[in-house]
């Protein structure tokens, strides 16, 4: 996923009215935890980068997925997905 492709997804399914530099920039942050992957582990997130995460989840951008490691203790990880499918229709 690209900045622009993110940018241009949060302006049409969060607000079409938002500024491009305001969207631009959340999304800047938002792909900015993830870096070559496209994936993180939850915990990495503070809570109020949680809570973004979670709004664009809201609007179908991202998805959180438990899964379950092979470890001496069995605990569930929650992952933090982004979602490609869900950009902004190009025609």
């Amino acid at each position: 996923m690209t900045l622009k492709t993110l940018t241009d997804a949060i302006r049409s399914r969060v607000d079409e009215g938002m500024e491009e530099n305001v969207a631009e920039s959340i999304a800047e942050h938002a792909l900015g935890f993830f870096g070559f992957s496209n994936r993180i582990i939850d915990n990495a997130l503070e809570p109020t980068d949680r809570n973004l995460f979670y709004q664009l989840q809201d609007y179908e951008l991202l998805n959180f997925n438990a899964i379950s490691l092979n470890t001496m203790q069995s605990f569930p990880i929650q992952m933090v997905k982004t979602n490609r499918r869900s950009g902004p229709r190009l025609k």
